[in-house]
């Protein structure tokens, strides 16, 4: 049977949104990759040489500044991943260095989910048996599955490959009944020395026998064909949920897929917004170079000119004339009088609003800071990252307890009601990266010339990653006046 894919109405409508802040997080090299996030600067005339040529110097000179990308990797330096606390049954102890069988931790799988939380709001995790879904039979049981060898693993789907859903109400709750993921493949032809582009789609439901999935595959002259659906059977009785966890940045009423992008959003629109206004401010720059202007110039001076130069014209912008002028010749250096400091206003604008939204530059530092922005970034930190690791570490276990429903350890109701036995436990003490002694020795003549308390001083460089005990030190040095703090 062959048909065609129709995304979610809500996939189409985020697309331009989720790959901006995918693209701003990636850096400035795939900004610049992508036309529409910077339009050309004529609304007249955007299709000739000289347009296009206005266009690639507009689009070479604006500067994109990486600050969505530093936020987020700060966000990830205060989650320490590494410091999370795992606990699994002996049989799923393979999980926790390889799973998904393609060798990533269960770390490296938390660290990829929160990524994508932060950057497009939700993600997928998904149990499976290795290659379940390539099989043909229409009714897979354990003990068919038990003869291929396989492995539960857990799979991972970013939103941008979730292309369509439906939730119904089952026994007075909603459940996800339908979701519809892509896998899309490469594979090199070794002969042809040609790559092969494949798209496949995952379909998980629940029909009147159960749990199925189901292959399905883009053809090469459009539209999609169907394979067989395949059932799975735990102690011989269907299953009658899909074994799927959608981690959520924080805490949604079920039955929906949140529609907004993730927490680096409104991060992204406002680096994306000062690389436009860059790439005007530049354009602007070469706009007030002075312009030279030439009286008198005989049709000797010309020709001579136009030898030496190569050219008949005086280009704006050109500080020597690269000629000897007569007496009657008179050069005018012409410089304009307008200011673009409206433009660099906007930048320490931008820069206010980026890290009123919690957005982190590199050249931050305590010293520029306020004690109270301080105090309010570790406040704002808490506030999206708590949420945000509660959601992973429920996931993360709900999906490990459902390998284990595949490996025989639980039965469907023990996998479903979050065994015991199975803990993740993340880092909770999310301080801002660690403060450097001259920013601490900053921070100590605050205290001195009357600007901060000692306990806010305290508070300050607990929140910058001291431990008690040089904290402790530190208090000493004050009290006893020392000159440097080590």
């Amino acid at each position: 049977m062959t048909f065609f894919i129709t995304p979610n109405p809500d996939v189409t409508e985020m697309q331009n949104e989720l790959q901006a802040v995918r693209v701003c997080v990636a850096g400035s090299y795939f900004v610049k990759k992508i036309k529409r996030l910077l339009p050309h600067p004529s609304s007249v005339d955007t299709a000739s040489g000289e347009a296009v040529e206005r266009y690639n110097k507009y689009v070479a000179d604006a500067d994109f500044d990486d600050f969505t990308q530093t936020t987020m990797s700060t966000l990830l330096g205060k989650m320490k991943v590494s410091d999370t606390y795992i606990e699994l049954p002996e049989k799923l102890e393979y999980l926790r260095n390889n799973s998904d069988n393609d060798g990533l931790s269960i770390n490296g799988a938390i660290t990829s989910t929160a990524e994508n939380l932060l950057q497009v709001k939700w993600h997928v995790l998904l149990a499976d048996y290795q290659g379940l879904s390539e099989l043909q039979s229409n009714d897979v049981s354990i003990a068919d599955l038990e003869q291929l060898n396989p492995r539960a693993t857990i799979k991972q789907y970013s939103r941008e490959n979730v292309i369509d859903w439906d939730f119904e109400r089952v026994n007075g709750a909603m459940q996800l009944t339908y979701i519809l993921l892509r896998e899309i493949s490469s594979k090199l032809d070794q002969e042809s020395m040609t790559r092969k582009n494949t798209t496949a789609y995952l379909k998980l439901g629940i029909d009147e026998q159960g749990y199925y999935q189901q292959k399905i595959v883009e053809s090469e002259m459009g539209g999609s064909s169907e394979g067989e659906k395949n059932y799975v059977k735990i102690n011989n009785v269907n299953m009658q949920f899909i074994p799927v966890e959608i981690v959520v940045d924080t805490e949604i009423q079920g039955g929906y897929m949140p529609l907004k992008a993730g927490y680096l959003t409104a991060i992204s629109n406002l680096a994306l917004s000062r690389y436009r206004v860059s790439a005007v401010y530049k354009e602007g720059l070469y706009a007030l170079l002075p312009t030279m202007n030439v009286f008198g110039m005989d049709s000797t001076n010309y020709d001579t000119f136009k030898e030496v130069n190569g050219r008949s014209y005086l280009a704006s912008g050109v500080f020597t004339p690269n000629f000897l002028p007569s007496i009657d010749m008179k050069v005018e250096l012409v410089e304009s009088s307008l200011s673009l400091t409206q433009f660099q206003e906007f930048f320490d604008r931008n820069e206010k609003l980026v890290k009123a939204e919690g957005g982190t530059f590199k050249t931050d530092g305590a010293v520029q800071r306020t004690a109270t922005e301080i105090v309010a970034e570790g406040e704002q930190q808490n506030n999206t990252l708590e949420p945000m690791v509660s959601s992973i570490e429920e996931s993360m276990a709900r999906v490990i307890a459902y390998c284990g429903l595949f490996e025989g350890i639980y039965t469907i109701e023990q996998a479903q009601s979050m065994p015991e036995d199975i803990i993740v436990k993340m880092n909770r003490q999310f301080a801002v990266s660690k403060l450097s002694v001259e920013e601490v020795k900053e921070l100590r003549e605050s205290v001195s010339a009357g600007l901060l308390t000692k306990k806010v001083f305290l508070e300050l460089l607990a929140q910058g990653g001291w431990d008690i005990g040089e904290v402790g030190e530190l208090l000493n040095d004050l009290a006893n006046q020392a000159p440097t703090i080590v």
